[in-house]
């Protein structure tokens, strides 16, 4: 069985809502020079286990923030 990377985890978790992984890194506290390297460069950098889970923790929260938001939208 193979086992996803962190990078493909996070970036199924952003999808639904089209999360800007930049901002994720950003607002979880990691430095732009990470994202960089874990996106921008050769795909083969992986991201360390502690920062994936700050960026996963921080995606969750954008994503219940957008879900927060289209409830007021929607007037429910």
């Amino acid at each position: 069985m193979l086992i996803k990377s962190y990078k493909k985890q996070l970036l199924e978790l952003a999808y639904k809502n089209q999360i800007d992984m930049k901002k994720a890194y950003r607002l979880a506290g990691i430095p732009y020079s990470s994202y960089h390297r874990n996106f921008k460069t050769n795909p083969e950098v992986e991201i360390s286990l502690p920062n994936a889970l700050k960026v996963a923790k921080q995606i969750e929260i954008m994503n219940q923030n957008i879900f927060l938001e289209k409830i007021k939208e929607n007037g429910m």
